[in-house]
């Protein structure tokens, strides 16, 4: 979403953004960015054959010209000759044919490599069944890419401008080994902008305009200064005082600066919702599952626990994400049930499932994350579960990064978890849910479910009418099952500094583009 626009303001302002984030950065290895802050920075930082432009439109990248077959299954990409990285080398087709196979490779624990399923030998390869030379991608001569695939995948083209599939300099990974990308000066950049002043730590880091970017007359900005703000109340008093150009609002913010002309609501395609842990026997039990989702008060929460903006969801899988024939996914595909709140039938089936587990009462830890909204949901969350009869939630709420690691290992009973699509489909949402995804944290497992997701991926690929069919099949499943517990839609409400100008917004994946954007004297 283009939010802002030029309108012929004067430029000679100082051209860096002063830009706030919820949570330090974690990486800026492609292969291996699994969260929102490390997906906006290295958005920034690399290109690949595509860009992800405003409005989720894809936009030209390194590939400055491109064929398909008419079978959907061979791609094949002529490089520009200007790409280049930032110590000078050029951008070969080499580079995305090493970037693909570090990124599938077994050893790298990419969670993003199962969004090469669809590249040739791809899976076979994450199963560590075949080498990562057997994929599907080669180069021909430097600047000529051809990439094969088992079948047509209708959202390929924007995959390709997300971070997995971005290009990667071999020589740069060889040379630091396992302390690759774990600091600015440990990585070279192909994209708008270079890294600097950050250490793998720390809560403040740079973005600098790449003079060697093929476009790199078209960057406005000399810089964008990076400030993580954990704490709210200090990251509006610093939008106050001048000291940063956006701040996103809390509920109580939100109140106050709602009628602002200043303040956007940001609608992205992501869910928060709850994930159980199968291996507590309790939580196996589908009645279990759904006495937890019917005792929750969504409008409750949204309005007077997050109020901010953001919604009760219609599933799992967000409003306004895909449509077809007029129609949104999530209309179509919505299970009442798995969104209301009936404490009465709650704690019927709750007192079922405890019966048929021999308990009388159970403790359950509840994981979120540290940050006040995570802080507020995981105690609202608490109050709600509690009703039922016999349960105790005991609330565990830390930093980002651990929650990510134990939300890996499976470490809790519930989870609060969220997801950005990563394309403008429904399977980016629904490919999660799998038996064997790696972000299937819970390890909720359902036959009929996969095979629907299956069926869409691979014998309906080019059949629109049936694909759409199988999807919302796959989220009627879900939804019916009580797989996962959808909490909210997140829509968040931001303040933008008005001389701030053509700051692109997506919502998906990395969110943020700042190649567009200017600083005026307005």
């Amino acid at each position: 979403m283009l939010l802002l626009t030029g309108c012929g303001a004067k430029t000679t302002a100082t051209q860096q953004l002063n830009w706030g984030e919820k949570a330090p950065l974690q990486t800026i290895d492609p292969a291996k960015v699994a969260d929102v802050v490390s997906s906006t920075t290295v958005n920034n930082l690399d290109e690949g054959l595509f860009r992800i432009g405003q409005n989720a439109k894809v936009k030209p990248g390194v590939a400055q010209h491109y064929k398909v077959s008419a079978d959907g299954k061979t791609w094949t990409f002529q490089l520009r000759k200007t790409a280049k990285w930032s110590n000078g080398d050029p951008v070969t087709a080499r580079d995305f044919v090493y970037g693909w196979r570090r990124t599938v490779t077994p050893a790298t624990k990419s969670q993003y490599a199962y969004l090469f399923d669809h590249v040739a030998n791809a899976t076979a390869i994450t199963a560590g069944k075949k080498r990562p030379s057997q994929l599907g991608i080669k180069a021909v001569g430097q600047r000529k890419l051809v990439v094969t695939l088992t079948r047509a995948q209708p959202y390929f083209k924007t995959l390709l401008g997300t971070a997995a599939f971005f290009p990667q300099h071999q020589a740069t990974v060889t040379k630091y080994g396992r302390k690759y990308a774990t600091r600015a000066n440990r990585a070279v950049y192909n994209g708008p902008f270079k890294l600097v002043k950050w250490t793998g730590t720390g809560k403040q880091w740079t973005l600098q305009r790449n003079p060697k970017y093929w476009d790199a007359k078209a960057v406005r900005l000399h810089q964008v200064n990076v400030s993580v703000m954990s704490d709210q109340r200090t990251w509006l008093n610093q939008y106050q005082a001048g000291k940063v150009d956006a701040v996103t609002l809390d509920g109580t913010q939100y109140a106050q600066y709602r009628n602002s002309k200043d303040v956007h609501l940001r609608r992205g395609a992501a869910t928060f919702f709850l994930e159980m842990q199968q291996r507590h026997g309790l939580l196996k039990q589908r009645r279990a599952r759904q006495a937890l989702s019917l005792a929750i008060n969504r409008r409750e929460l949204v309005k007077n626990v997050l109020a901010d903006g953001s919604a009760v969801p219609a599933g799992f899988i967000p409003r306004g994400l895909m449509r077809y024939r007029g129609t949104d996914f999530a209309a179509a595909s919505r299970v009442p049930q798995a969104t209301a709140t009936n404490l009465t039938k709650a704690r019927q089936l709750w007192r079922q499932a405890l019966k048929a587990s021999g308990r009388s009462h159970v403790t359950l830890s509840l994981l979120a994350d540290d940050t006040p909204v995570g802080k507020a949901t995981a105690e609202f969350l608490q109050s709600e579960l509690e009703r039922l009869p016999g349960l105790t939630v005991k609330p565990v709420t830390v930093p980002f990064n651990v929650r990510l690691s134990r939300s890996q290992a499976g470490q809790f009973d519930l989870l609060v978890n969220g997801w950005i699509a990563n394309v403008p489909d429904a399977s980016s949402f629904s490919n999660l849910m799998t038996t064997t995804n790696s972000y299937n944290h819970g390890g909720w497992s359902n036959a009929v479910y996969d095979q629907a997701v299956k069926q869409a991926d691979v014998q309906d690929a080019n059949r629109p009418a049936a694909r759409w069919r199988d999807l919302v099949t796959a989220e009627k499943q879900l939804m019916t099952d009580q797989g996962v517990i959808p909490l909210y839609q997140r829509v968040q409400a931001q303040l933008v500094r008005p001389r701030v100008k053509r700051l692109v917004y997506f919502p998906l994946g990395a969110q943020w583009d700042f190649s567009e954007s200017v600083i005026t004297r307005k």
